[in-house]
């Protein structure tokens, strides 16, 4: 970093001071009967893991293994943990992630709650089909005992971004993911080059390194009135929207399909849509003379109820592409799983 940030040895003590308490067992963990993957990152805000999770889960179906999935339900009031339906309202009760992998992966069970540990000991008592549970953002999740860690690191942003708060977005310092088993260099398409040597530089990381790349989709039509052209988004205006991490790379990703967007707008992360932002997006839509609006995946979880005569919603499928030492991968994440047998 460029620049001295009083708050860095602060942060970085509290989180050390976390870790060390749970290592020396002053704190309970909880160890469950079948392995457990966590798939996190140490920045704030969005690097991939919902995309890199929905590869894992292919990955691991296809190794023979059957795997289940937890997720924090992030912005909701629920206080226990559930097994997540795909329905209208469910991303207020479940969090837009889960219900997105859920709706994607019909045949696994998710379960979601404010408690990965709780979450995990009830998937695993309640699906007794499941022989591996993967935990979505759980680097930091102590609690909870884990066979192998996969870390996601961001080469999109600035370097900045790994810094502390109130500068950066850093949860932790660049030297805990020594304590991966693999670490996945994301968002390689749009990758800041100066971030990316430095990552690689600072980690110096010895294990299993993969790259991850992302392409958006071509977008579908998901509700409200359908556009009967052959090609419907030929020379048609958007009114794109999103509440993402990252919005502007969701938004550089659809200029990159030579979408024509009339308007962007964007909300918090894991933005919760109520029927007054529904009507804002309608007005707004109107208002610039658009012909659709479009959105993100995570997005459209909290939109199943659009109204179906409303205007034509698209959203934006998400690819996803690993490269790097895929069987080396492979190889060492069944070691560790099947070690317990």
């Amino acid at each position: 970093m460029n620049r001295w940030n009083p708050f860095a040895p602060i942060g970085s003590s509290v989180v050390e001071l976390r870790r060390w308490l749970y290592e020396q067992r002053w704190v309970k963990t909880v160890s469950l009967a079948i392995p457990v993957i966590s798939i996190g990152n140490i920045t704030m805000g969005g690097t991939g893991k919902t995309p890199f999770l929905q590869w894992l889960l292919h990955e691991l179906t296809a190794m023979g293994f059957h795997p289940g999935v937890v997720s924090r339900n992030y912005k909701t009031k629920s206080q226990n943990p559930g097994f997540v339906t795909v329905e209208p309202g469910a991303a207020s009760r479940f969090g837009d992630e889960a219900v997105l992998l859920k709706m994607k992966n019909p045949q696994i069970p998710v379960y979601s709650g404010p408690q990965k540990w709780r979450s995990a000991t009830v998937l695993a008592r309640e699906s007794k089909d499941i022989d591996v549970i993967v935990i979505d953002d759980g680097f930091q999740h102590w609690r909870l005992q884990r066979d192998f860690d996969i870390v996601l690191l961001d080469t999109s942003v600035a370097i900045k971004d790994y810094d502390w708060p109130p500068w950066g977005r850093a949860r932790e310092s660049l030297s805990s993911v020594k304590r991966a088993n693999t670490v996945v260099f994301t968002k390689t398409e749009q990758s800041n080059k100066e971030t990316q040597s430095f990552l690689e530089k600072e980690c110096a990381f010895q294990g299993i390194v993969l790259h991850s790349r992302q392409k958006q989709g071509f977008p579908q039509w998901v509700r409200g009135q359908a556009m009967m052209s052959l090609n419907p988004l030929a020379n048609q205006k958007a009114l794109a929207f999103c509440g993402l991490g990252h919005p502007k790379s969701f938004l550089k990703g659809l200029k990159n399909q030579n979408l024509q967007i009339a308007e962007f707008k964007f909300f918090s992360d894991h933005f919760v849509y109520d029927q007054s932002s529904v009507k804002a997006l309608i007005s707004l839509f109107q208002e610039k003379n658009c012909d659709y609006l479009i959105t993100s995946e995570k997005d459209f979880v909290k939109l199943l109820d659009w109204p179906e005569e409303g205007p034509p919603l698209y959203v934006v499928p998400l690819e996803h592409q690993l490269e790097g030492d895929l069987e080396g991968f492979r190889a060492e994440l069944s070691r560790c799983l099947r070690k317990r047998d």
